[in-house]
């Protein structure tokens, strides 16, 4: 009835990804952003893609939704991560770092630093 509105697609992806059935989260992520930008649709597509093991396919996604929403913690973590993982090392760092500021404690984040510290 309303084929410009994004939040039916916002609203079935937000149940699916509650359901942890991610994977078919993503087409109706996709169909959101096609109707407008929402960090919510990028932080979910990012996070899948991370999750099935394609950083590069979700780094643009990440990036997008910190810019978006540059306050989530979990959000910075996992776009840290996922720098980590594409080599991006200095890119990590500077991730963790705007985490600190924000949750100094994150679960995980020492694990992360201890592990960029090689780099």
């Amino acid at each position: 009835m309303t084929p410009l509105n994004d939040s039916p697609y916002l609203h079935a992806a937000d149940m699916l990804v509650k359901a942890r059935q991610l994977s078919r989260a993503v087409p109706y992520l996709k169909d959101a952003l096609e109707l407008g930008q929402s960090a919510f649709a990028n932080k979910w597509l990012g996070q899948i893609y991370l999750e099935q093991g394609k950083t590069k396919e979700a780094l643009p996604f990440l990036k997008k939704a910190v810019e978006m929403g540059p306050e989530d913690p979990q959000l910075l973590y996992n776009l840290s991560g996922a720098y980590a993982l594409d080599h991006q090392f200095a890119k990590a760092k500077t991730a963790l770092k705007r985490l600190d500021g924000i949750r100094p404690n994150f679960p995980g984040a020492d694990d992360l630093r201890r592990q960029l510290k090689q780099f």
